[in-house]
């Protein structure tokens, strides 16, 4: 595990991303500006950004290596600032302007593609989703049909988006219900799924999803009642190219967001963030756990994780996140690995 030193208590990581060698690449913010961070398995440095102005909210390692970052407004005032795409070659960045309005939840590779999904507009129940692809060197808006939360693909013609409704927490059944929609490499596709039982008023949301390949999606979310805003119901979501297979957590709720992220573990299985980003929990292939891991192993002094990624071709899993000394409760930035 790498924790900063205390004079980057300031430090808070947004993303992290893996690259096959081993070395890790996390984007954050500092005192209102961007922070990035290469780590090494015994060592890390701070590395120069381009100076533009904005929080590090994505980054992504393409095909050839490159490390690419996206910096912009925070997502309460998106419209403050414009938002930049860079893309650092090992000597040098090159910076494309994205224009205002936009905040950057996202950023994947999708075979020689990079993607990114976004915000437009402050954060609004109808503020609509915008889903980008680098393809010819030209940022291309795909026109995604879903208010998005998650994106990930493997090929240019196999990438999928999910999230909730269009009108997000609108008053229409449909509107509360969990959505997903393939890109078949031309246009968008909505993927029709199985509602969900809803508490009344509730909402169900994917968060995150995982493409293993053609006919191999996994989305993960939570379904959320009005009346207990501090709990959830888990959902973990499977597509075997004909079908969904969607398993709701226990009765009973547990704390927190619902399951917030997911990736791959490198034997079939996959790694979920879940609640409130405290907990790492480890599933098969069938999506039965194996392990829920507390961070701190739920020690007083507190550890979270804001962004997983894989190393690839491998087991290793890196987490972007916090730690909280237990002698005197200071936040500082660190990168936990889980073999």
């Amino acid at each position: 595990m790498h924790i900063l030193p205390r004079e980057l208590e300031s430090v808070i990581l947004h993303d992290v991303a893996v690259r096959p060698d081993g070395v890790a690449w996390a984007i954050g913010e500092q005192d209102g500006a961007a922070w990035l961070g290469r780590f090494e398995a015994d060592d890390w440095r701070q590395v120069k950004l381009p100076p533009v102005k904005g929080l590090g909210l994505a980054t992504t390692i393409d095909a050839r290596g490159n490390v690419w970052v996206f910096i912009g407004p925070p997502d309460n005032w998106p419209d403050r600032d414009h938002s930049y795409a860079a893309r650092w070659n090992g000597k040098a960045w090159q910076v494309t302007d994205l224009g205002p309005g936009l905040f950057v939840k996202e950023a994947v590779t999708v075979g020689d593609e990079i993607w990114f999904l976004a915000r437009r507009g402050p954060y609004d129940p109808k503020s609509p989703t915008v889903v980008k692809r680098l393809t010819g060197g030209t940022w291309v808006d795909t026109k995604v049909p879903i208010s998005g939360e998650g994106l990930d693909g493997q090929v240019p013609g196999e990438v999928w988006a999910v999230g909730r409704g269009l009108e997000r927490l609108g008053t229409g059944p449909e509107d509360r219900q969990p959505t997903a929609a393939r890109w078949n490499g031309h246009r968008w596709e909505k993927m029709p799924l199985p509602p969900q039982k809803l508490p009344k008023g509730g909402n169900a949301i994917f968060w995150d999803v995982l493409v293993r390949g053609h006919g191999q999606v996994w989305a993960v979310g939570g379904i959320f009642d009005p009346e207990e805003p501090y709990r959830s119901r888990t959902l973990l979501a499977r597509w075997d190219g004909s079908a969904w297979r969607i398993e709701v957590g226990a009765d009973e709720v547990i704390e927190g967001t619902g399951f917030m992220e997911i990736e791959a573990d490198g034997r079939g299985g996959a790694w979920i963030r879940d609640s409130y980003d405290t907990f790492l929990r480890h599933v098969d292939a069938t999506g039965r756990t194996l392990r829920r891991q507390e961070l701190g192993g739920g020690k007083d002094c507190s550890q979270n994780i804001a962004a997983i990624a894989r190393r690839p071709g491998t087991a290793m899993l890196l987490g972007a996140g916090a730690y909280a000394d237990c002698a005197d409760g200071a936040y500082r930035a660190a990168l936990y690995q889980v073999d």
